[in-house]
Parts: C-alpha cells; sequence; structure tokens
C-alpha cells in the first residue's frame, strides 16, 4: 500500500512539475495595422485568392500585457518589417519570413499557416481573409532575450465590404503561440504521459499483491 502510494505522489509530482514548466512562458500580445492599401492577386477576395500583399509602412499597436510589451523593446507606433510584403492565403508549409519589431530587436519566424477561412466578397455583401500564421521568436537582446524560443503566431483578418470595395486588415501577434485546432500541446501530451505512467505503475503494484481469502488472517 505504501509502495502503491508512493507511486502515485511522484506521479502528482510530475504533473505539478510539468504544469509550472508550462505557464513560465511570459505572454506577450500586440497589434500590427498597415498604413495604406491591401491587395489580393485576384483584386477582390474570391474562393481562389492565393496571396495577398500588405502596405510598406506596418506600425505597432496596443497590447493587453503592458510589463511584457516594454521588456521586449516595443512602443506603440513604432515599426514593425516583414521580410516580405507578400503571403500565402492557402493553410500549410510556407517560405520562412521573419517580423522585427522594437528597440532590442525582436525577431519573430514564421514557418507555416493554418486556421485559413476565405468568404468571397459580394456586390452588396462582405468578403473576409481569416488565417493563422504560426513560428518561434528567433531573436531578442537584453530584456527581449526572455521570449527567445517561444511559440508565437499571428491571427489576421481582412475584409472587404463588397466587390470592388478597399480591402483592410488588422494583425494579431501573441507568444506563446495560439495552438492550432485540434492538436494537443506539447504540456498536455506531457501531462497525459505522466498521468499514464502513475497509473500503470499503480496497477502494476496491485497485480504484484498477494491474494488474500475473504476471512482469512495474515500472520504479522
Amino acid at each position: 500500500m505504501k509502495s502503491s502510494m508512493r507511486i502515485l505522489a511522484l506521479s502528482l509530482l510530475g504533473l505539478g512539475a510539468v504544469s509550472t514548466g508550462a505557464s513560465a512562458a511570459t505572454l506577450l500580445s500586440f497589434g500590427v495595422t498597415g498604413v495604406g492599401s491591401y491587395t489580393v492577386n485576384t483584386g477582390n477576395i474570391t474562393a481562389a485568392t492565393a496571396s495577398k500583399t500588405i502596405p510598406t509602412t506596418e506600425l505597432i499597436g496596443g497590447t493587453t500585457t503592458p510589463t511584457a510589451f516594454a521588456d521586449a523593446g516595443l512602443t506603440t507606433g513604432g515599426a514593425a518589417n516583414f521580410s516580405t510584403l507578400t503571403f500565402n492565403t492557402v493553410a500549410g508549409v510556407i517560405s520562412p519570413f521573419t517580423l522585427t519589431a522594437g528597440t532590442l530587436g525582436l525577431q519573430l519566424t514564421f514557418t507555416s499557416i493554418s486556421s485559413v477561412l476565405i468568404v468571397p466578397s459580394g456586390a452588396a455583401s462582405n468578403g473576409s481573409i481569416s488565417q493563422q500564421f504560426n513560428g518561434t521568436v528567433t531573436g531578442g537582446t537584453g530584456t527581449a532575450a526572455q521570449f527567445l524560443g517561444q511559440s508565437v503566431s499571428i491571427s489576421e483578418t481582412c475584409t472587404q465590404t463588397a466587390i470592388g470595395a478597399s480591402i483592410t486588415c488588422s494583425e494579431s501577434v501573441i507568444t506563446p503561440g495560439l495552438p492550432v485546432p485540434g492538436v494537443p500541446e506539447p504540456s498536455s501530451l506531457a501531462l497525459i504521459g505522466v498521468a499514464l505512467a502513475g497509473f500503470a505503475g499503480l496497477r502494476r503494484q496491485r497485480k504484484s499483491a498477494p491474494q488474500v481469502p475473504n476471512g482469512v488472517a495474515v500472520a504479522s
């Protein structure tokens, strides 16, 4: 019984350790806004739209994490520089691109696209493109170095009020990155693995214990 309790206790300690590690990352979020026009390769937003082009000037917007925002060397209205101005609007692996911002060299590298949803524009109805870019924080000095290695995502939404109307887009950057729907996070998988190991050990312990018939006393 003592051995069983020891196994269960170790399992719970493992769960706590993994949970602590998963929550250790510092959350950083901020907006990015383009100054000028956005365009798509099809002219209007359609089901066949495969890419979009953003303005040359992109500025950092507000944040819901002011302390982390300052630690990353970011300021509202500061420049956000993308390594490319044309982005795919089709889910899958992409040619890596970077976003650099702030005074401490914060650099985010993106390598895939997920959660793409395109609603074609109509003669008098809104069209939209929603997608998520996924990547990793690959650069940062000083207090911005604490974000290195964290997952990062850009959630981007573009809208067009009707065919022929201008296209507007907004980007929201967050780290740790938003999980891809349907894919468990690594920390969740670790929690499950530790728990299963603990319960398996507990089951083996019970099976190895001597079976005593009911009503029979065991000598001490």
